[in-house]
């Protein structure tokens, strides 16, 4: 882009008129100022040398014409160059403030382009509204995510959603602007097919120039992950298997009912804390903290067996430990799947006690002793304790 002249600017070219105003002016007066002065001494010195030397009178009146010329002349030159340095010196200033505001006036526009297209191409939608629920700006991706029509900024959230929803909006908005903090949350709405959904939302403050607060939003849609959670939850809570979900801290997420039942606590006792804050015995807690770790680590799942004091007694477990992957690929929580052996246990050390004794009279009795495969085929049918005619040692 070429600069010229004054550079289109009104500025400039009420500058350059007020220095050619302000070069006359002085002109003038400097002018009249010597023409002031001359006319109170002239006469004298006129009387002076007509008086010695009346032959100089001419040559004075022409030295007095000539004297006016040059004095006005270099006073006019001074002026001039002074004002033109002046003048050339602001408008190389101007000239280079005026190409720095240019500048950064692209790399504005330029971060204000890629700002927007990232929002965009963001699959989290985003908004701003003002204390009062009105839109103010929105991105594409909240136009695909939510019902609502294309032309919405500046209408406010109780013309686009039911007025229960749009109260609970609007509760949050003005949440976060008297508070002046984050806000997460899960909000209902309407879904871009009509069909209800379900949101995690963070809202936060953003101070405006004149001192008013508006509220900018971002939203993701969980709908899916909400319908799994509760498909989980109805499994989870129905199942005779322990169940328990740990984060990268290994704290509780989630316990499921079999938990509470194996330990006698409720489940908001584990929710946050982990099994050395939960008292758990120091005995499992180096097996159980050092396999979830492995988990977390390398996202493979593992498998352990321990035994657990329950109200019941003294029980038999074995527990599958799963990664569970966020969606950058990372392992994000342990879900422990932890069933109950003990009655299995019992069979197995019952079958192992029988068969040992079994061995001791048949060669007490000169017999040949059964190969473990031998007498584990002959006990294959037999599924608890009951079936076996054998007590177990104290």
């Amino acid at each position: 882009m070429t600069i010229r002249g004054n550079f289109g600017h009104p500025y400039l070219h009420s500058l350059s008129s007020g220095l050619e105003a302000s070069v006359a002016g002085q002109i003038v007066a400097i002018y009249m100022g010597i023409g002031f002065v001359w006319s109170l001494c002239s006469d004298r010195l006129l009387n002076i040398f007509s008086y010695h030397q009346n032959d100089n009178f001419s040559q004075l009146q022409t030295l007095k014409g000539g004297f006016d010329v040059i004095v006005t002349a270099g006073i006019i030159y001074w002026l001039i160059n002074r004002e033109a340095k002046a003048t050339l010196l602001a408008n190389t200033r101007l000239k280079r403030t005026l190409a720095d505001l240019l500048d950064s006036r692209k790399e504005l526009q330029a971060s204000q382009r890629q700002f927007a297209a990232f929002m965009d191409n963001s699959p989290a939608a985003a908004w701003i509204t003002d204390f009062q629920g009105r839109i103010k700006y929105t991105t594409k991706s909240y136009l695909k995510m939510f019902h609502v029509p294309s032309d919405l900024v500046g209408q406010s959230i109780f013309e686009l959603y039911p007025q229960d929803v749009a109260q609970a909006y609007l509760d949050n908005i003005q949440t976060v602007a008297n508070t002046r903090q984050v806000m997460e949350v899960i909000e209902p709405g309407v879904r871009s097919d009509g069909q209800p959904g379900q949101f995690l939302v963070y809202k936060f403050p953003l101070s405006q120039p004149d001192g008013h607060v508006h509220v900018g939003g971002v939203a993701i849609d969980i709908t899916e992950r909400k319908a799994r959670e509760e498909e989980f939850k109805a499994l989870a809570d129905n199942t005779p298997d322990i169940i328990t979900r740990f984060d990268y801290r290994l704290r509780h997420l989630y316990v499921n009912p079999a938990m509470t039942q194996a330990t006698g606590w409720p489940s908001q006792h584990f929710i946050g804390k982990t099994n050395e804050e939960l008292g758990m015995p120091e005995a499992q807690l180096l097996m159980w903290n050092t396999t979830f770790s492995r988990v977390l680590i390398t996202g493979e799942q593992k498998q352990l067996e321990f035994q657990f004091l329950t109200p019941e007694g003294l029980r038999d477990f074995e527990a599958r430990c799963v990664p569970e992957f966020a969606a950058d690929g990372t392992v994000a929580s342990v879900l422990v799947i932890a069933r109950d052996m003990t009655d299995q246990k019992q069979l197995e050390r019952a079958l192992r006690y029988s068969r040992s004794k079994v061995s001791i009279e048949r060669k007490a009795q000169g017999l040949p002793v059964c190969s473990s495969t031998q007498y584990s085929k002959h006990l294959k049918p037999l599924r608890s304790l009951s079936q076996l005619n054998v007590s177990l040692p104290k």
